[in-house]
């Protein structure tokens, strides 16, 4: 068991793991390759163990991996989001799928599609701006676990043998050797348990106290003294010299322009297509307009975006479909896109798809696509519901996991409308609109609901079509685009204005955790500034660097810190695992001060202007970089801005920082403050919160107004 608080909800919030011992396996390289594979085989979503696991235990999430850092290699099988009494279900199903492995083997559908896809990822490697460490990092890990240099090599070949061992039955042996009734495993749960948590509060304070009772004066004076003690400084400036190749007045303004191709269709629509120096391979996006939706729609349109690629389509059954999905969709996406349009002022949301392909694919591609966003089939409301329960379990554990960023995204919609659809669309009103589903839906009106996003979305007015690739890519693109469209009706589109939810002033938000996240939020209006500047990396990396870490991590025990500049939004600063709440808010408080009396020379400064110049200079991928540049022309940002910022950034000096003193004075004083974390510290500081948020409370209470 694990300790959560008392009143916390403990449905679909435990993890089992099921794992085979493989004594022997890693003498034997090819062998284990084979064992490496098969789990990237049934951990697939088109795997009949993942496909079995989802249609019985629809509120749970499944896989299966090989760890290879232990004495013996052990393949894992995983759920999470699940229910003790899950577990007979899941290693029932485990034994099952394995049998059937045993005797039949996997299909050729199945073995294409997956070793497709992970060849995929191989091959667009180089689309990481650090894949060289990535690759010699990858190499490193397997030889530290197996002390075999030529490890990872082994899984990459394995990869195009995929097919080829299936057809010989190595898949079908191996789980006979490996995987049968007979081997050693190891089941274990673990499960919350309400109430745990002040239990073992209680028991560690009366330990302590009895610890701090025996001690003398002179004991406890020590541990103190010791604890405020500063370490020596450690001044590596020597070898930092010795490396570096620049100087923050010769650094190289340095940027990578894409040819672009922007034209209008006849219907409104719009067709982008940015050559990038690939071969092969390309990159579709379709940016659907969804600003004509209700805001009664909203929730359904986030809803209909979950369930897409998990129901069986008017043509094909959802087990065909995942299979296909692997194939053809690679890196696919569908789900909300949303941005501030420089021309009209204001936030547009869009439905965006997308997904990579080799050009041979891309007729598949297409009608692939348009078969999910058109032809899912939402009358089967049983297998609705299933998913419901999977998404809002899913959902919690999110949010219990980074609550954080669920707060951030919420105060930010105090300043931003497009912040504030954002966090209605994702977080906790729609944990709320799930839960409420989940409870008391009314079938006719889910399929209902459901069909009209669909409807609304078959419409080609305001879309914009995206394709980059290299030239090639871009010709064989017309043509299934082309037919892609022309499926599509022509109807106008009315936006519609919203009136969200916004936040309080301060608020919490309970969660199942022993530590704290805090934070304040504040937009550019608020702080005094006109925009966002370049410089300001610079800034929030010397606050983080000389302030934050040392008084928060150091002094108070968070576990990280974090502040910073967003482009189109405004400041924010925030504490990550911290144990406080009062004691970082007071911090945060003295941050102008010290930025106001801080002594830096522009050769200190200079070095976190070369720290914050690497993140615009670092090379991007060939397609990262020319969707960025496609990006840039649907929101009308200039495709040079980094070249701007890059600029900014270097005419930062001490006497512009000290100004910055103001800036941080305004944060704390008129910004937005929040705290995420457990019952027992919010409730404990409960006089500086307007609002204390509980959704996940086993107790019929989602909010608690404070007079």
């Amino acid at each position: 068991s694990f300790p959560v608080e008392s009143g916390s909800d403990t449905a679909h919030s435990s993890a089992f793991f099921y794992n085979f011992l493989c004594p022997g396996l890693a003498d034997d390289l090819e062998e284990e390759t084979v064992l490496n594979t098969l789990t990237d085989l049934l951990a697939a979503d088109g795997s009949p163990l993942i496909q079995r696991l989802k249609a019985e235990l629809p509120h749970g999430s499944f896989g299966a991996y090989i760890d290879i850092d232990g004495p013996d290699d052990s393949l894992v099988f995983y759920g999470m989001n699940v229910d003790p009494e899950d577990g007979e279900t899941f290693r029932t199903i485990v034994r099952e799928v394995l049998d059937d492995i045993a005797a039949n083997g996997f299909s050729e559908e199945l073995t294409d599609s997956v070793a497709s896809n992970l060849l995929m990822t191989i091959r667009l490697t180089p689309e990481n701006s650090g894949y060289g460490v990535d690759v010699i990092s990858e190499l490193a890990s397997y030889y530290a676990s197996s002390g075999d240099v030529f490890g990872y090599l082994a899984y990459l070949d394995g990869m195009a043998r995929m097919v080829e061992w299936n057809r010989a039955g190595r898949y079908s042996e191996a789980v006979t050797r490996w995987l049968s009734e007979d081997a050693v495993t190891a089941y274990s749960v673990t499960a919350p348990e309400a109430g745990l948590r002040e239990q073992l509060d209680a028991a560690e304070a009366a330990r302590l106290a009895e610890v701090k009772a025996a001690m003398s004066e002179e004991e406890i004076a020590a541990i103190v003294e010791a604890t405020l003690a500063s370490d020596e400084e450690d001044d590596a400036s020597v070898y930092v010299a010795q490396l570096q190749a620049e100087t923050a007045a010769t650094l190289p303004e340095e940027l990578r322009y894409y040819s672009y191709s922007d034209e209008p269709g006849s219907d409104g629509e719009r067709y982008i297509n940015v050559e990038a120096d690939v071969d092969g391979v390309g990159q579709s996006v379709l940016l659907f307009d969804a600003s004509g939706l209700n805001q009664d729609e909203i929730h359904w349109f986030k809803l209909y975006t979950d369930l897409l690629g998990e129901l069986d389509t008017a043509k094909t059954s959802r087990d065909d479909l995942a299979v296909r999905l692997t194939r053809y969709f690679y890196n696919g996406e569908i789900r909300l896109s949303i941005a501030n349009d420089r021309e009209s002022s204001s936030f547009v949301p869009r439905l965006r798809a997308g997904w990579i392909a080799a050009d041979e694919d891309l007729d598949e591609g297409y009608d692939l696509l348009y078969e999910i966003l058109f032809e899912t089939d939402f009358t089967d409301t049983d297998a609705i519901l299933g998913l419901i329960s999977r998404t809002k379990a899913s959902l919690k554990s999110d949010i219990t996991a980074s609550p954080y960023s669920t707060m951030l995204y919420r105060m930010r919609g105090v300043y931003s409308p497009l912040y504030r659809y954002y966090s209605y669309f994702h977080g906790l009103e729609y944990y709320t609109f799930l839960d409420e589903l989940e409870t008391a839906a009314d079938p006719d009106v889910l399929t209902a609901q459901l069909q009209a996003v669909q409807d609304y979305f078959r419409n080609r007015t305001n879309t914009t079509a995206i394709y980059v690739g290299s030239q090639e890519g871009s010709e064989i693109n017309r043509k299934p685009l082309s037919l892609f469209m022309e499926k599509l009706d022509v109807r106008p589109v009315e936006a519609v204005e919203y009136d969200l939810p916004a936040p309080a002033k301060n608020e919490a938000l309970i969660v199942d955790s022993t530590v704290q996240y805090n934070g304040i939020v504040a937009d550019y209006e608020t702080l005094g500034l006109d925009e966002y500047s370049g410089e300001m990396d610079a800034v929030s990396a010397l606050v983080n660097d000389a302030y934050l870490y040392p008084v928060l991590r150091d002094g108070y025990g968070a576990y990280g810190v974090f502040s910073g500049f967003v482009e189109d939004d405004g400041a924010y600063v925030l504490s990550y695992r911290d144990p406080n709440v009062a004691e970082t808010f007071e911090a945060y408080e003295e941050m102008p001060a010290f930025i106001e009396e801080l002594d830096l020379s522009q050769e200190e400064l200079d070095g976190y202007i070369l720290s914050s110049y690497s993140y615009y200079a670092a090379p991007q991928g060939e397609l990262s970089g020319a969707l960025e540049t496609a990006l840039d022309l649907v929101t009308g940002d200039a495709v040079d801005q980094n070249l701007t910022y890059m600029r900014q950034l270097k005419t930062l000096t001490p006497e512009k920082l000290a100004d910055y003193s103001k800036v941080f004075e305004k944060l704390v004083t008129d910004g937005y403050r929040f705290t995420a974390g457990g019952a027992a510290a919010i409730n404990a500081e409960a006089d500086r919160y307007d609002v204390i948020l509980n959704p996940f409370s086993s107790v019929d209470l989602t909010q608690v107004e404070l007079e």
